[in-house]
């Protein structure tokens, strides 16, 4: 009974968690001008379609030329914007992203699925 009772214990737990997570970013959500007009059923529309990825350290995102096709909302760690000026020339950094920052908000105004990203 005690093995049964944990693990329910710890799935509820789970669940607790990602209601906290969903609840957060909801907030975040709320702040940003593409969903201050949404009706509160609309926001967790788009809470609950969410996706998560996660990406290692120095991993890209995406690199500069690739279509905008998703709205990114950072939930952990940095994220550094860059962008090379002359053919092979070097990456230089325009600005530092971090959590609750987003980007690739235009994907959004192209209808395009929403995903989030934890970094």
């Amino acid at each position: 009974m005690k093995k049964v009772r944990k693990v329910l214990l710890g799935d509820r737990h789970n669940c607790i968690a990602d209601l906290v997570e969903r609840n957060n970013i909801k907030k975040v959500l709320r702040e940003i001008f593409l969903f201050k007009s949404m009706k509160d059923q609309q926001v967790d529309e788009v809470v609950m379609r969410l996706e998560k990825k996660k990406y290692g350290a120095n991993e890209y995102v995406f690199k500069q030329g690739d279509p905008s096709d998703s709205f990114y909302l950072i939930i952990k760690g940095t994220i550094a914007v860059t962008k090379v000026f002359e053919k092979d020339g070097p990456e230089k950094t325009l600005r530092n992203l971090a959590v609750n920052d987003y980007l690739g908000e235009r994907g959004y105004y192209n209808n395009i699925e929403l995903r989030v990203y934890i970094y």
